[in-house]
């Protein structure tokens, strides 16, 4: 049988490049019967969901909370699996912070003051978890400031008093100093989701059971060969993502194997927390989209009962 050509953008490179590593690097594409014709990073579901939908691509690696959006709109996108159902942010302090109300009233730091953007809707999940209301913190952007991703430099110059990291950028806030504060593990669907429209389970359903076969083939060897993988991180990943430190190259391996399920199914809680995202951005969605309105999770069961 010949192999079935496939479109992929994805949307975040620090946790979904390391997975499109380890699937070039156990052949996953070609053992589930695919030929990877178009890969390509894209920032921001503004730049990739005309993709999806215009047909420039058969998949998106991502996009969480925007679907919700245009579904509501009636533009039938579908998620088909899931590769990581919880978020394991780090709270970064000057000094240790016993307990999250003590953030009333101060003021937060953000790579970007969007509020389309999921991390910060993460952040802000967290906050009302903590019992925090969103109208008692300020917050300032880090790329208003030409820091992008590095948040964590305007709480050690003092010109923030904290901001939520993900592993392993709390390697590089920890080394300057600052107070990393593990926080309980939030249920959330992020990193990459297998996102495509309702047109293509329908008329291609063969390439929706080939691209969770890949997934699942690169999951299976980023968690399970050890040596192989840690190989892949500093040839590939590690210069891909401009790395140069092992200790945070290792905590980048380290946090994918935690969070990377092969299975593929959302958690029910993720989608939930996901969606009261979207509720955030767009109030009416609510009224209009159901929570589980999006997900098809029947090739993922087809697939378990061969």
């Amino acid at each position: 049988m010949p192999s079935l050509p496939v479109r992929v953008c994805y949307r975040s490179k620090a946790i979904q490049y390391p997975l499109i590593a380890a699937m070039e690097a156990t052949d996953a594409w070609g053992k589930a019967g695919l030929d990877l014709t178009y890969l390509t990073f894209v920032s921001g579901a503004p730049q990739s969901d005309p993709m999806l939908i215009n047909g420039e691509v058969d998949f998106i690696f991502g996009s969480h909370i925007s679907p919700y959006l245009h579904k509501a709109n009636g533009t039938p996108m579908v998620y088909l699996g899931q590769t990581v159902n919880w978020c394991d942010d780090v709270l970064v302090t000057r000094d240790p912070l016993p307990d999250m109300t003590l953030l009333r009233g101060k003021v937060l730091v953000e790579r970007t003051i969007d509020r389309t953007n999921h991390p910060f809707g993460n952040h802000k999940v967290y906050l009302q978890r903590g019992g925090v209301d969103l109208t008692e913190v300020d917050w300032v952007g880090a790329k208003d400031a030409g820091l992008d991703g590095r948040m964590y430099q305007l709480v050690a110059d003092g010109k923030a008093d904290a901001t939520f990291l993900s592993p392993p950028d709390d390697v590089p806030a920890g080394e300057l100093g600052l107070h990393i504060q593990p926080l309980p593990w939030l249920p959330m669907v992020q990193a990459t989701t297998l996102t495509t429209m309702w047109e293509t389970t329908q008329k291609r359903p063969e390439l929706c059971r080939a691209i969770i076969r890949a997934v699942r083939l690169g999951i299976s060897y980023f968690r399970n060969e050890r040596e192989g993988m840690w190989k892949v991180m500093e040839t590939k990943v590690g210069p891909e993502l401009g790395i140069k430190s092992e200790r945070v190259l290792q905590s980048l391996w380290k946090r994918n194997c935690e969070l990377l399920d092969w299975r593929l199914y959302p958690r029910a809680e993720a989608i939930m927390n996901a969606y009261r995202i979207a509720v955030m951005q767009e109030p009416d969605v609510q009224n209009r989209v159901n929570p589980m309105e999006l997900w098809d999770v029947h090739f993922l069961r087809e697939a378990d009962e061969e």
